[in-house]
Protein backbone atom coordinates (compact mmCIF):
# COMPACT_ATOMS: atom_id res chain seq x y z
CA UNK A 1 0.00 0.00 0.00
CA UNK A 2 1.42 3.37 -0.93
CA UNK A 3 0.45 6.65 0.70
CA UNK A 4 -0.09 9.35 -2.12
CA UNK A 5 -0.57 13.09 -1.40
CA UNK A 6 -2.83 15.16 -2.72
CA UNK A 7 -3.16 18.81 -1.30
CA UNK A 8 -3.69 18.39 2.30
CA UNK A 9 -4.86 14.88 2.44
CA UNK A 10 -3.21 11.46 1.79
CA UNK A 11 -5.22 8.98 0.26
CA UNK A 12 -4.12 5.00 0.06
CA UNK A 13 -3.40 3.59 -3.34
CA UNK A 14 -3.43 -0.56 -3.59
CA UNK A 15 -0.55 -2.21 -5.41
CA UNK A 16 -1.90 -5.19 -5.80
CA UNK A 17 -5.78 -6.94 -5.51
CA UNK A 18 -4.12 -9.64 -2.65
CA UNK A 19 -3.19 -5.99 -0.22
CA UNK A 20 -7.23 -4.36 -0.67
CA UNK A 21 -8.65 -7.84 0.25
CA UNK A 22 -6.82 -8.12 2.78
CA UNK A 23 -7.14 -4.37 4.10
CA UNK A 24 -10.96 -4.72 3.37
CA UNK A 25 -12.06 -8.49 4.41
CA UNK A 26 -8.98 -9.61 5.91
CA UNK A 27 -9.00 -12.86 3.68
CA UNK A 28 -5.73 -13.89 2.94
CA UNK A 29 -5.22 -15.71 -0.01
CA UNK A 30 -1.94 -17.56 -1.16
CA UNK A 31 -0.57 -20.24 -4.03
CA UNK A 32 0.22 -23.53 -1.95
CA UNK A 33 2.35 -26.64 -3.42
CA UNK A 34 2.53 -29.18 -1.09
CA UNK A 35 1.95 -27.14 2.02
CA UNK A 36 3.99 -24.18 0.85
CA UNK A 37 3.77 -20.97 -0.39
CA UNK A 38 4.83 -20.96 -4.56
CA UNK A 39 6.82 -18.83 -5.65
CA UNK A 40 6.20 -16.59 -7.62
CA UNK A 41 4.82 -17.51 -11.32
CA UNK A 42 4.51 -20.76 -9.72
CA UNK A 43 1.23 -22.46 -10.35
CA UNK A 44 -0.18 -23.78 -7.15
CA UNK A 45 -3.42 -24.44 -5.23
CA UNK A 46 -5.49 -21.23 -4.55
CA UNK A 47 -6.12 -20.84 -0.78
CA UNK A 48 -7.67 -18.64 1.85
CA UNK A 49 -8.73 -17.73 5.50
CA UNK A 50 -10.13 -15.14 7.29
CA UNK A 51 -13.13 -14.46 9.27
CA UNK A 52 -15.04 -14.88 5.92
CA UNK A 53 -14.21 -18.05 5.11
CA UNK A 54 -16.31 -21.03 6.41
CA UNK A 55 -15.49 -22.19 9.37
CA UNK A 56 -16.85 -26.35 7.99
CA UNK A 57 -19.35 -28.28 6.62
CA UNK A 58 -22.53 -28.71 8.71
CA UNK A 59 -22.52 -32.00 10.58
CA UNK A 60 -19.39 -32.98 8.27
CA UNK A 61 -16.25 -33.16 9.87
CA UNK A 62 -14.66 -36.00 7.33
CA UNK A 63 -15.78 -33.08 4.43
CA UNK A 64 -14.53 -30.18 6.64
CA UNK A 65 -10.77 -32.30 7.24
CA UNK A 66 -10.94 -32.62 3.15
CA UNK A 67 -10.78 -29.15 2.34
CA UNK A 68 -10.01 -26.84 5.71
CA UNK A 69 -6.66 -28.08 6.89
CA UNK A 70 -4.86 -27.45 10.43
CA UNK A 71 -3.94 -23.83 10.08
CA UNK A 72 -7.44 -22.88 8.64
CA UNK A 73 -6.61 -22.75 5.39
CA UNK A 74 -9.46 -23.26 2.76
CA UNK A 75 -8.08 -25.11 -0.27
CA UNK A 76 -10.35 -24.38 -3.18
CA UNK A 77 -9.61 -26.64 -5.42
CA UNK A 78 -8.47 -24.09 -8.27
CA UNK A 79 -5.33 -23.52 -9.58
CA UNK A 80 -3.66 -20.35 -9.81
CA UNK A 81 -0.28 -18.11 -10.24
CA UNK A 82 0.77 -14.81 -8.12
CA UNK A 83 2.12 -12.76 -10.36
CA UNK A 84 4.83 -9.96 -9.68
CA UNK A 85 2.08 -7.86 -8.63
CA UNK A 86 0.66 -9.62 -6.20
CA UNK A 87 -2.30 -10.09 -8.74
CA UNK A 88 -3.72 -13.64 -8.98
CA UNK A 89 -4.54 -15.57 -12.54
CA UNK A 90 -6.71 -18.98 -11.88
CA UNK A 91 -5.29 -21.72 -14.38
CA UNK A 92 -7.14 -24.09 -14.20
CA UNK A 93 -8.88 -27.27 -11.34
CA UNK A 94 -6.61 -29.99 -9.09
CA UNK A 95 -9.89 -32.72 -10.04
CA UNK A 96 -9.50 -31.91 -13.85
CA UNK A 97 -5.71 -33.22 -13.87
CA UNK A 98 -4.69 -36.53 -14.87
CA UNK A 99 -1.81 -38.60 -13.28
CA UNK A 100 -0.07 -40.81 -16.01
CA UNK A 101 3.35 -42.57 -15.20
CA UNK A 102 4.17 -39.76 -12.21
CA UNK A 103 3.39 -36.98 -14.49
CA UNK A 104 1.00 -34.47 -13.87
CA UNK A 105 -1.71 -33.69 -17.38
CA UNK A 106 -3.87 -31.11 -17.24
CA UNK A 107 -6.68 -31.20 -19.89
CA UNK A 108 -6.10 -27.48 -21.16
CA UNK A 109 -2.78 -28.77 -22.19
CA UNK A 110 -3.66 -31.37 -24.36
Amino acid sequence: MVKQKRGDRYYKSFSSWDELVTLLFGIYLRCDSMGETCAIGEQGELCCRGYLVMKGYYKKPEATAEVIDANGWLHSGDLGIKDVNGNYRITGRIKDMIIRGGENIYPREI
